[in-house]
């Protein structure tokens, strides 16, 4: 389009320059007739001033066709041009299209289910109640037993963290009034879209979800205990990972991480009241100091570590082997 512009330009100039040189040499005639009359013939004067006008303007009308003329034919054929360059770089386009179809980048950031349409949490982890990653939540919870019977508590308990009764396998707080059963369903769609959110994020960081399957669990089972604290664990196991740790080490550095608020401060008033009050966080955080980092961090990881050991327990169990 560029050389159109250049070839439409360049008429338009010229077709300009020649109407203003027809334009001076009519308004010196009008100004000065008899300087013209003194140089042509005196008896044509006054017969032919009309005939002359009319060739002349004949002559320009016939060059500003001409131009007209010419330009259009230049524009046609930048434009066919142009329209030719483009189906070029559509095919370019659809033929790489086509093989990264064929043949999908290895780039983690563009690792698809390649197996299904099916998220890999729906898919394995938390298909329904008796999946591995439903049941390692109960177990984490204390409602079920690793071969996913229910426990004492799975009917109803009082939270210790912020004592809402909690129901069903994965410590339901969120409704009262409803049954346990009601209570398993809300907790399975729950997991579900955290699983998910969780797994999606995993991807868009570029770690493969085959790769993680219990960080997905991991993940999933922080943001059944914090709202605030799971959607940050993707991040946290991230930055756990690029620091070189890995297994066991990896996910109780993110689960602890993932509680700081937006002034980087650790935040879990539920665990923090659990660990003054009770004798054996109280043992275990001996030489501390109350609401300092440290204390703050180990108070996390006490909790955090006691439900990583669950969930590992219930995934390296015969029945699910998940890795």
């Amino acid at each position: 389009m560029k050389i159109a512009e250049y070839w439409r330009d360049y008429y338009q100039d010229q077709a300009k320059f020649w109407s203003q040189r027809y334009e001076e040499v009519w308004h010196l005639r009008n100004q000065s007739p008899q300087i013209l009359v003194d140089v042509e013939r005196p008896q044509q004067d006054t017969r032919t001033p009309g005939k002359k006008l009319l060739r002349r303007r004949r002559v320009k009308k016939g060059a500003a066709k001409a131009l007209e003329h010419r330009y259009k034919r230049v524009l046609k054929r930048a434009v066919w041009i142009g329209r030719l360059l483009a189906g070029t770089l559509l095919c370019a386009i659809a033929l790489e299209l086509v093989t990264l179809i064929k043949d999908p980048s290895n780039n983690p950031l563009y690792l698809a289910q390649r197996t299904s349409d099916i998220p890999l949490s729906i898919r394995e982890l938390f298909t329904n109640k008796k999946a591995p990653g439903s049941i390692a939540i109960g177990v984490a919870e204390g409602n079920l037993t690793p071969t996913g019977k229910p426990t004492s508590i799975y009917l109803g308990h009082t939270d210790p963290g912020n004592f809402a009764t909690n129901k069903g396998f994965c410590s339901w707080n969120k409704s009262q009034g409803i049954s346990v059963a009601e209570a398993d369903q809300r907790c399975l769609q729950a997991l579900q879209w955290q699983s998910v959110a969780t797994e999606n994020q995993l991807i868009y960081l570029g770690l493969s979800p085959e790769s993680n399957r219990v960080a997905i669990i991991m993940g999933t089972d922080l943001w059944n205990q914090s709202n605030s604290a799971g959607p940050m664990f993707p991040f946290t196991y991230k930055a756990a990972k690029d620091k070189g740790y890995r297994g066991r080490r990896a996910y109780i550095w993110a689960r602890v991480e993932a509680f700081r608020n937006k002034q980087q401060e650790l935040d879990a008033s539920g665990l923090f009241g659990i660990c003054r009050r009770e004798p054996y966080y109280q043992k275990q955080l001996t030489g501390l100091k109350v609401d300092s980092e440290t204390w703050r961090w180990n108070c996390i990881k006490l909790d955090q570590m006691r439900r990583i050991l669950e969930i590992e327990r219930v995934l390296k169990s015969g029945s699910f082997c998940v890795g």
